[in-house]
């Protein structure tokens, strides 16, 4: 193994750490071609590891702050577990994607079973976001004598996601808990599990939630390994219904909109003045 692999791991992989701060010579033993390692100072190590851990869960949480706050509540162990992946260091959107599958199967594992359909809505603005920087598409803003000519349409990147109810709920029982500042909050322990769980027990109230990925601009993707590579910046322009709208969504695709109905131009006028329903 070369020392640079290793010594990812031992930044990455606390159980190895603790093993390489015990015995030192066992581990490299266990690792040809790592001796350059031995001389390593283990105080060193640690902080080197304490900062990359707390950058790397800030990241991966920033795309999962709604589940990562309901699974991390009580302590991060759990999320940061994921640090020994070997998809740690693959490129964002498989990094992304691996971590989601962690979170799943913390879902699976533990009494979270009502959380899924929150992390497959986390899951789908991910997937969205990877489509829209695979292919970006200019927004146009339909002109007033547009929007009566044309024929209603959901934009390109939109998908339309039912959840059994708002996700301010959520929030709020995560007190304000957010992309920014999630891992930060739940490695200082304040999630309170308590209030999690009052969602859980929540009579269900269907929303449904539409969000179109915009491109925002180039940015920069930050490796696991500290280097950076150019990455076009996605936001999600979002709104959410009362009750279950798929179905009716799907109604207005084609229709014009003085041929609506009050109710159903109404949602219309609204979607389109969000950017979240276009004209051809």
């Amino acid at each position: 193994m070369h020392p640079h692999a290793l010594l990812l791991r031992l930044l990455f992989d606390a159980e190895l750490r603790e093993r390489f701060a015990n015995d030192r010579d066992q581990v490299l033993a266990e690792f040809p071609g790592c001796e350059v390692l031995k001389s390593i100072d283990p105080q060193g190590l640690k902080r080197d590891a304490t900062l990359r851990r707390r950058y790397l869960m800030s990241a991966l949480c920033r795309a999962y702050p709604l589940s990562s706050g309901v699974l991390g509540a009580g302590g991060g162990d759990a999320l940061a577990a994921f640090l020994a992946s070997p998809k740690l260091l693959a490129p964002l959107a498989e990094r992304n994607a691996a971590f989601g599958d962690h979170l799943a199967r913390l879902v699976d594992f533990g009494d979270h079973g009502w959380l899924k359909p929150v992390l497959d809505w986390e899951r789908a603005l991910i997937d969205n976001a990877a489509r829209v920087r695979a292919k970006p598409v200019p927004v146009e803003t339909p002109s007033r004598g547009a929007r009566k000519r044309g024929r209603l349409t959901l934009p390109a990147h939109t998908i339309v996601v039912q959840l059994p109810w708002s996700l301010e709920l959520l929030r709020t029982a995560l007190e304000g808990l957010n992309a920014s500042d999630a891992w930060h909050r739940i490695d200082a322990g304040q999630v309170d599990s308590g209030r999690v769980d009052s969602v859980r027990r929540a009579r269900p109230i269907p929303v449904t939630m539409v969000a179109r990925g915009v491109a925002d601009g180039p940015g920069l993707e930050r490796a696991g390994s500290g280097g950076v590579a150019p990455l076009i910046e996605v936001t999600h322009r979002t709104a959410e219904l009362a009750g279950t709208q798929g179905g009716r969504l799907d109604r207005l695709q084609g229709q014009k909109l003085a041929e609506l109905g009050p109710q159903d131009q109404r949602l219309a006028k609204l979607l389109l003045d969000a950017g979240l329903l276009t004209v051809r």
